[in-house]
């Protein structure tokens, strides 16, 4: 019986299948009961598929889509792919291996998957691109369920340092957009009460990501809804 070329996030599967780095720490995230965006990792093995089958070719690092309603109909009909209920983001699951401490974000947001041309796009692009930056990785790939944004950024957790400090990159309000620091706060601690809703939210998460991966230095990428803030990358 052959393996599905794809795999849940928070199954615990990635280790064994050999997944790249960043979509195992977002698959331990989700098994550790972190938030992180609902969704998947659709392995380098639906991409050798597709090369097989014809359903994509490689020319000069470049992926081309023959057939975009083709590979829509393998993807969801025969792999069985999960229909997400949201427009989803696709992403690369690898960072460069040349950046590793500052990976670059190869990205198609807002795709609709009921929407042959725009999965054939999103997987062409984000396929080529990782071609580009380093054709010996595997070419996994995150397909998540998109987030609605209030205010989202980066955050920077150093094991010697008291505190994290926070990037905000979108806000709805101008002055939360710069840098500030979160007190790190342990097990039983509440959330700073002086801080926006968000900024406690984000405290929580951090302290999350320490209790889940250990101690150490630890950079992600996070959103918040307004409710939830979640973890969208971690490296």
């Amino acid at each position: 019986m052959h393996q599905s070329p794809f795999i849940w996030l928070g199954s615990g599967r990635t280790r064994k299948r050999k997944v790249a780095r960043k979509g195992r720490l977002l698959d331990q995230a989700a098994r550790s009961g972190l938030p992180v965006p609902y969704g998947g990792i659709l392995l380098d093995d639906f991409y050798r598929i597709c090369l097989l089958e014809g359903l994509a070719e490689s020319v000069d690092g470049a992926v081309i889509i023959p057939d975009p309603v083709w590979l829509h109909e393998v993807l969801f009909r025969d792999v069985r792919f999960p229909r997400l209920k949201k427009f989803a983001a696709v992403r690369s699951a690898a960072a460069s291996t040349a950046v590793e401490s500052h990976p670059i974000t190869i990205a198609r947001l807002d795709v609709d998957l009921r929407e042959p041309v725009q999965v054939a796009e999103a997987l062409r692009e984000v396929w080529s691109a990782m071609h580009r930056l380093n054709s010996e990785q595997p070419l996994d790939v995150l397909v998540m369920e998109m987030v609605s944004i209030q205010t989202a950024g980066k955050a920077m957790s150093a094991l010697d340092s008291t505190k994290d400090q926070i990037n905000v990159t979108i806000g709805t309000d101008s002055e939360l957009y710069g840098s500030f620091t979160l007190e790190k706060i342990g097990a039983f601690q509440r959330a700073s009460a002086n801080k926006p809703p968000f900024a406690r939210r984000l405290q929580k998460l951090l302290r999350g990501v320490r209790r889940s991966f250990g101690k150490g230095d630890w950079r992600i990428d996070w959103v918040d809804d307004g409710e939830i803030c979640q973890l969208l990358q971690i490296y």
